[in-house]
């Protein structure tokens, strides 16, 4: 919310949800202690409490066991921890209020994404995660096709190629519709016009 370029929609979405988390837990910590209070009285008349399990109410937020692995799992990536923490426990309530306000629906990482680079300044290292899980492969598939491109392009005859030149190829073979969709007259007048000592004029 300290961002000079926030406009106000932004700002008031933060604001919301900065609100009713801390009303969860002005709420919460009262919610114990009388908790505690009618536990403690309750052993000392013999009162047995109904099972806590079938009283609770199911909470929506994000499970502790995921907030410890995605804290352990992403330490090499020099995350701070305790604001990965905080973006965690305010991200279900701003991704509703955010829902709510521009009657949207954020159901993949391409839209999550896009909503974290909006509010970047709230989920700093959170928008640095999602941006390496976006750019990291899900497979091999694609690493492995890379390999079966270079084995058609250094065959026997081409053995003694330059680093460069194979470099070259390799990538027009591994993009090979978008070097289809270039127009070779215009890559040989640009060749040319660079190279104007050639023997051979090409224009």
């Amino acid at each position: 919310m300290t961002d000079v370029k926030a406009d106000i929609t932004k700002a008031m979405v933060l604001i919301e949800t900065s609100k009713q988390f801390l009303n969860d837990l002005r709420n919460e910590i009262p919610h114990k202690k009388l908790f505690n209070e009618a536990e403690t009285l309750s052993k000392k008349l013999n009162i047995d409490l109904p099972s806590s399990e079938k009283t609770k109410k199911r909470v929506k937020k994000i499970p502790t066991y995921l907030v410890k692995y995605v804290c352990e799992t992403t330490q090499s990536y020099n995350c701070e921890i305790e604001t990965l923490k905080s973006g965690l426990q305010i991200l279900p309530k701003s991704l509703k209020n955010y829902e709510n306000k521009f009657t949207t629906k954020i159901n993949d990482i391409f839209h999550l994404y896009d909503f974290l680079n909006e509010y970047q300044i709230a989920f700093s290292e959170l928008h640095k995660l999602c941006l390496i899980i976006i750019t990291i492969p899900v497979s091999s598939a694609g690493c492995e096709k890379t390999f079966s491109c270079l084995k058609r392009v250094k065959y026997y005859l081409r053995n003694k190629l330059m680093d460069s030149h194979m470099s070259n190829l390799s990538v027009i073979a591994i993009e090979k519709l978008e070097a289809k969709s270039l127009n070779i007259d215009d890559i040989i007048n640009e060749f040319a016009s660079l190279h104007q000592n050639r023997q051979i004029i090409l224009i």
